[in-house]
């Protein structure tokens, strides 16, 4: 397909990033800031449009399209009001969220929150939206439960963003969450994972580490140097410095002729 003129990319990238965000897995934080990587993961699924980087976004600014965002380092921040998300005490009986296999020991102690980056945790009615919408990941993939009815009985509070999406600020507990059974082989292989990778960072932590020892040609620089550059040198037994005795000069010889010379006269 043909590279969209920019007056049309203009529009077509509003309508994804505003006007239809949550029809494509988007959602904007609280502060109106949305990463630009998970908008770009969302233009990747767009026929048509997987061909879009941030030096298109820049070109559009540039020639003054107009687009409800701004790019400004790897975020995009909306110019235009942010969408309401309005709370829902009756959301669906369950949600969705997708996570990764090694993600799961964190959840069944911690449960389900929203990524440090972010302001809300996504979630969707339909299975196959999560699956859609989830994060990129080489892990195996897992869906999660949510029990809406456990989960607000606990305090949480959903909220509405579109059509088959929810957000929500809070932190699931894992008792309202229902975690598909993993086999052990599998949970095996995570453990062996995460040995490899802790390994793989003490080895790169040890490696980049200073050596103190001195290279050749190089030495040392201490206080002795510089107290010896102005004449005092250390005492061996650890005490004060003392300066050095000066070595006389003409001026004492001049003194030594005077009583000479004096003693002559007398």
């Amino acid at each position: 397909m043909a590279k969209l003129d920019p007056r049309r990319l203009a529009k077509v990238l509003t309508t994804v990033a505003y006007y239809e965000s949550s029809e494509y897995g988007l959602y904007w934080d609280e502060d109106g800031s949305m990463p630009w990587k998970e908008f770009y993961w969302a233009l990747q699924k767009i026929e048509g449009l997987s061909y879009i980087r941030q030096s298109h976004l820049k070109e559009l600014m540039l020639i003054g399209e107009t687009i409800p965002f701004k790019l400004e380092g790897n975020k995009l921040y909306l110019i235009w009001e942010r969408p309401k998300y309005s709370p829902t005490v009756e959301p669906p009986p369950h949600l969705y969220h997708v996570v990764s296999l090694s993600a799961l020991d964190a959840i069944s102690k911690n449960g389900l929150n929203p990524p440090p980056h972010r302001s809300y945790l996504p979630l969707w009615a339909i299975e196959n939206l999560a699956l859609k919408f989830s994060k990129p990941s080489s892990d195996e993939r897992l869906i999660v439960t949510v029990d809406t009815e456990r989960a607000i009985e606990e305090g949480v509070v959903f909220l509405k963003a579109g059509t088959s999406m929810f957000l929500t600020r809070f932190s699931i507990p894992s008792r309202a969450l229902h975690i598909p059974p993993v086999k052990q082989k599998a949970l095996e292989q995570i453990h062996e994972k995460k040995e490899r990778v802790k390994k793989k960072r003490a080895k790169k932590t040890k490696l980049s580490g200073h050596s103190t020892a001195p290279t050749p040609g190089s030495f040392t620089l201490d206080v002795t140097h510089f107290q010896k550059a102005i004449g005092i040198e250390n005492d061996e037994g650890g005490g004060h410095g003392k300066r050095k005795e000066r070595k006389k000069g003409p001026d004492w010889k001049r003194e030594a002729r005077k009583i000479r010379k004096t003693k002559r006269t007398i």
